[in-house]
């Protein structure tokens, strides 16, 4: 129906709000530990990343309700590209883990003095 369209065209701008944020606080994380050279912000963000990609899921479910499929490849496109900025601070910081310590973030393990 056209009301349950435009309720999951809102909702799905809700959660792109929300993806946006996300996405652009840690992509500025993921520069400042680049800046810092915090070895310790690899772990961080990965964590953070999972808000990310449940939003994504989220979103991904909202517009597998649309009707307009030309839309909806559109939303699930935009909320792909905010989940791969996302994914790129998770990555500058862990290669900036390496550079500080030899040793990517995901290779570490966790719970070790150096964490």
């Amino acid at each position: 129906s056209l009301v349950g369209s435009e309720m999951c065209i809102r909702d799905s701008h809700g959660i792109l709000a929300r993806l946006f944020q996300a996405s652009a606080e840690m992509f500025g994380k993921g520069i400042d530990a680049f800046a810092d050279m915090d070895p310790k912000a690899a772990l961080r963000l990965d964590r953070e990343d999972d808000v990310v990609d449940q939003l994504t899921y989220e979103l991904y479910d909202r517009i597998g309700e649309l009707h307009d499929v030309d839309l909806a490849i559109e939303i699930s496109r935009t909320g792909r590209y905010m989940e791969r900025i996302a994914d790129h601070a998770v990555n500058i910081a862990d290669h900036c883990c390496f550079i500080v310590t030899g040793s990517f973030a995901r290779h570490r393990t966790v719970g070790t003095a150096d964490e």
